[in-house]
């Protein structure tokens, strides 16, 4: 029997993305969570040999398309970077109002703290 590790380089493949609503419930339900001003992270142990991410980004929260496709590709980058050190979890990432005028590398410095801690899990 063999293992099918991930090893994503620099793109995001379909198979450690979160995208079907069942997915997303699955995570919501007595997930562990942790906070941050701008964030929450949704973390569920999953039966997979990787990890999943999903990242919810409501368009009341944050107007603009533009802020919040770059904030989407810090998070992804975010759990490129740490990815084999998190396991096999799934994870949702709640992106909250005010999130748009946080400053770019605190907001990944914060995002990398927020990373190491789901990885401490």
């Amino acid at each position: 029997m063999t293992t099918k590790s991930v090893t994503i380089g620099q793109g995001f493949p379909r198979r450690v993305r979160l995208l079907q609503a069942h997915e997303f419930r699955q995570v919501f339900n007595k997930p562990i969570k942790f906070y941050h001003p701008y964030v929450t992270f949704c973390v569920k142990i999953n039966e997979l040999d990787f990890s999943r991410l999903g990242v919810t980004i409501p368009r009341r929260n944050i107007r603009h398309a533009v802020d919040r496709n770059r904030i989407r590709r810090m998070i992804r980058e975010g759990f490129r970077l740490h990815l084999s050190q998190l396991g096999h979890v799934d994870i949702v990432v709640q992106v909250k109002q005010g999130t748009e005028n946080c400053e770019k590398k605190a907001l990944f410095k914060d995002l990398s703290l927020l990373w190491q801690e789901v990885a401490d899990f």
